[in-house]
């Protein structure tokens, strides 16, 4: 996120979090790399996502799919090694303009 429209990135999560409640599972919320859940006697469960955006963080003129699926995975899994944690999982999400169609991102 950029400052042009005048709130940073920081601000926005500190207006988000002043306006909801942390439920009492959530050991760290957000602002950090991943939330951290309390999945009862069982452990903690951290789940992180990052939304990439074309001509933000790669353009599809220069990146296949694939090289763009491998660096989306490769930044969660980033934040899962920065809190300390190995990943089992991924979740993803796929948003692009109708341009694209869904051979393409196969």
């Amino acid at each position: 996120m950029t400052q042009k429209d005048g709130i940073s990135e920081f601000e926005l999560i500190e207006w988000i979090r002043g306006r909801t409640d942390a439920h009492p599972r959530s050991v760290v919320g957000p602002g950090d790399d991943c939330a951290v859940l309390d999945i009862g006697g069982r452990g903690i469960c951290l789940v992180t996502t990052d939304a990439l955006v074309e001509d933000i963080h790669f353009k599809l003129s220069e990146a296949s799919p694939e090289q763009i699926g491998h660096k989306t995975i490769a930044c969660g899994l980033s934040d899962i090694a920065a809190m300390g944690c190995e990943a089992v999982a991924a979740v993803v999400t796929v948003a692009s303009p109708p341009r694209i169609g869904a051979g393409t991102l196969k």
